[in-house]
């Protein structure tokens, strides 16, 4: 499953196209977030999560692309002005988490302990999940502009210059996994069904 995706957090300047990152540095999460920021014209800056205070007090980095979630935990409406977003609530990427075990120890539990963990991590508990980070993702952006700080929501138009200019991060990761013999378009391809199918 993945959390409700990176939004853009920036200290003092509004970011409405993808050429307004030229020169500024911001905080990546993934090396995918590091090709993402590279293809806007940013320098990636990678650190931990905790670090990213006071990197974006000490003006380290100009911002950072991180979900609304972590805004209250990391006191992010104190060291920002502006929290921004894609039309319909479009992100700049996400993260994967799994929920996984090694398979000689899966194969080594009780059948009714297999059925268990089945039972407790179905289509259920992950939508579960993502409400879970919905509702939390609403109340971090909530705690911003209640201190004061700007929701920005990109026009459809802006929204669409920004996958413009992403693609060729696509491409690049399809062609990365394409050399260790994974489909990577057919993975994109329906993980852009699911993401249409679910977002309604």
């Amino acid at each position: 499953h993945v959390h409700q995706g990176q939004a853009i957090h920036m200290v003092n300047k509004v970011i409405r196209k993808p050429s307004d990152f030229n020169g500024t540095k911001m905080r990546i999460p993934t090396r995918t977030g590091a090709w993402v920021l590279e293809a806007m014209g940013a320098a990636p800056v990678s650190m931990p999560v905790p670090g990213l205070p006071q990197a974006l007090s000490k003006k380290v980095v100009d911002g950072a692309l991180i979900p609304w979630e972590i805004i209250p935990p990391l006191k992010l409406q104190d060291m920002t002005k502006y929290q921004i977003e894609g039309e319909n609530m479009t992100r700049f990427g996400t993260t994967t988490f799994q929920v996984s075990m090694n398979e000689g120890t899966w194969d080594n539990l009780p059948g009714d302990i297999q059925d268990a963990f089945m039972q407790a991590s179905n289509k259920a508990w992950v939508r579960e999940v993502g409400e879970v980070w919905h509702r939390t993702d609403i109340g971090g952006i909530g705690v911003a502009t209640k201190a004061g700080n700007e929701h920005i929501t990109l026009s459809a138009a802006e929204t669409a210059e920004f996958k413009k200019v992403l693609e060729p991060v696509v491409d690049r990761w399809v062609k990365e996994v394409s050399g260790a013999g994974i489909d990577g378009n057919s993975l994109v391809s329906k993980a852009r069904e699911l993401v249409a199918k679910y977002s309604k």
